[in-house]
């Protein structure tokens, strides 16, 4: 009996390490929101924007994206609000930078996805969207072109060392990783 309960100590402490919190940036047309998305450690925050994660609430539209401990600032970086918890619809998202990423203690049960990764290329390029342009590199599947990647049925396209920027030559923000909302771009262009 007393290795049953060691077992269950065990289960509760790996299981605590499966829940991650990803700091964020979600750049809108109006706003910019800050927040933390809570998801399964298992799970890329590419992959929470596009399939959603195992963790979402049962009656979350997958429309909207859950955000923790949110701030809203204007454009002009005027704070606007600050929630302990809100829903961002997706569509009207540009962009999604992450922060950082780090484990939180909460027990949860345990889930495991296996993934099969898929080495991709990159391909630097310059993205207009409206109020903002971004450079960086678009990852697309090896057997891709550029053109297949923008026809592709998810909805956020990954992106690293991306300069976002309200306009060319402008003050920008660096990201080692962005989303890019497909459905917002108005121009991509491929840089050689």
């Amino acid at each position: 009996m007393k290795n049953l309960s060691k077992a269950s100590a065990n289960s509760i402490e790996e299981s605590e390490r499966l829940i991650k919190s990803t700091s964020v940036v979600i750049g809108t047309v109006d706003y910019n929101y800050t927040g933390r998305i809570i998801h399964f450690d298992s799970e890329r925050l590419l992959d929470v924007l596009n399939q959603g994660s195992a963790g979402d609430l049962p009656d979350l539209s997958f429309e909207f994206l859950q955000l923790h401990d949110m701030q809203i600032c204007s454009q002009d970086g005027q704070r606007e609000l600050v929630s302990p918890n809100s829903l961002v619809a997706k569509n009207g998202i540009l962009f999604v930078g992450e922060e950082e990423a780090r484990s939180i203690d909460i027990p949860c049960l345990h889930y495991n996805r296996l993934r099969n990764f898929i080495t991709k290329k990159a391909i630097c390029v310059e993205i207009h969207m409206p109020s903002l342009f971004i450079i960086g590199k678009v990852h697309i599947e090896p057997w891709q072109r550029l053109t297949g990647a923008l026809n592709d049925d998810r909805r956020f396209l990954p992106m690293t060392n991306a300069i976002i920027s309200s306009r060319p030559h402008a003050r920008a923000a660096k990201f080692e990783f962005v989303a890019v909302n497909r459905g917002q771009i108005n121009c991509i262009a491929k840089m050689e």
